[in-house]
Formats: structure tokens, C-alpha cells, sequence
């Protein structure tokens, strides 16, 4: 369950940096 939860949460970051990056490549 831990071990679930905690890789989640890093494809989770993962995800959102990819989504920042983008996000700052289309407004820039």
C-alpha cells in the first residue's frame, strides 16, 4: 500500500512538471 502510494505520488509530480513545461512553452 505504502509503496503504491508513494509511486503514485511520483508519477504524479512527473506528470505535473511535464504539464508546467508545457503550459510554460505554449504561453511563452
Amino acid at each position: 500500500m505504502r509503496v503504491g502510494f508513494y509511486g503514485f505520488g511520483a508519477i504524479g509530480r512527473l506528470a505535473a512538471r511535464l504539464a508546467l513545461k508545457r503550459g510554460y512553452e505554449v504561453v511563452g
